[in-house]
């Protein structure tokens, strides 16, 4: 996880080491997080991009990433508070890991990087950065809906149905 917040930051610690402007140092950081998603050496086919992504947007505009992130942890806390309340699992047992599947962190991650232009434009970042918001919530959008796209399509489920659970959920849901 450390591996993935040093590829986002990286980036924009050396744009400003070396003097760069704002809409360069944006840009490198959106095609850090390209990088990660859609990996040259890995036929075009990497991660989702999500905490490389994050990261990067917390080095380039620490205060509007920051104000955005509520909605992660408002996710997080759906998805945790469950599991620590040692509620029974699937076998009977009690445990304080474990608990029922939970979708609340993709909605949360999705709702972060569409509040994120909207946070930037708010606490009154420059306009290069807040389009470079905007770019990264729609390449987000694009990698849930792509991302291991050809094997959902292979099931006969209906098309706008699979769409809209990646979409919301980041992954595959087909058959749940």
């Amino acid at each position: 996880m450390l591996g993935e917040f040093v590829k986002g930051v990286l980036p924009v610690l050396v744009g400003w080491a070396i003097g760069l402007e704002l809409p360069i140092i944006a840009f490198a950081g959106l095609a850090a997080v390209c990088g990660q998603m859609w990996p040259v050496f890995h036929r075009f086919d990497g991660e989702k991009g999500n905490s490389i992504a994050i990261a990067m947007v917390i080095a380039l505009i620490p205060v509007p990433a920051l104000a955005a992130i509520f909605a992660v942890i408002i996710a997080l806390l759906i998805r945790t508070v469950p599991r620590l309340t040692g509620k029974s699992g699937p076998s009977g047992e009690k445990s304080v890991i474990g608990g029922p599947y939970s979708r609340s962190l993709p909605l949360g991650m999705a709702a972060y990087f569409l509040i994120l232009p909207l946070s930037a434009w708010y606490f009154g970042e420059t306009a290069a950065v807040i389009w470079c918001c905007v770019a990264l919530f729609l390449l987000i959008l694009v990698r849930r809906l792509t991302a291991g796209l050809s094997n959902d399509l292979k099931t006969g489920e209906n098309v706008k149905l699979i769409l809209l659970r990646r979409l919301l959920y980041d992954r595959s849901t087909t058959g749940q």
